[in-house]
């Protein structure tokens, strides 16, 4: 691995430095199937009503630009592994499959409790 210039070491170990002085920011992250973009009133539905959702979303950080796969499977684990489906094989996931993440790739999960943060998930 080539050594990091010095002035760029200097400045991840500030940013490192700086990002442990503050507390963590609590992270909730809502995945839902067949929700589209302007379904929430936060980003526009002008007929359903979501204020607690969208008070969450005053409050916190909203993503707006991002790819998801269209159905189950690729899209949860492009959720947990950050990467796109197509570079992860999941194999066959219905009855008698053999499908599952492969166990060397760290989830989203793994990553925030090496950060310190307490996880759970609750859903499919």
């Amino acid at each position: 691995m080539a050594a990091m210039p010095r002035a760029l070491w200097i400045l991840a170990s500030g940013v490192a430095a700086a990002t442990l002085a503050q507390p963590s920011p609590n992270i909730v992250l809502l995945f839902a199937d067949d929700l589209g973009y302007g379904d929430l009133g936060a980003f526009g539905s002008p007929t359903i009503r979501t204020p607690q959702l969208d008070r969450l979303a005053a409050e916190g950080l909203r993503m707006t630009s991002f790819y998801s796969a269209p159905s189950c499977v690729p899209a949860r684990t492009q959720l947990l592994l950050g990467r796109y489906p197509s570079r992860v094989r999941v194999g066959r996931t219905s009855v008698g499959g053999d499908g599952g993440m492969p166990s060397e790739l760290t989830t989203l999960a793994q990553g925030l409790k090496t950060a310190g943060y307490r996880t759970a998930m609750a859903g499919k």
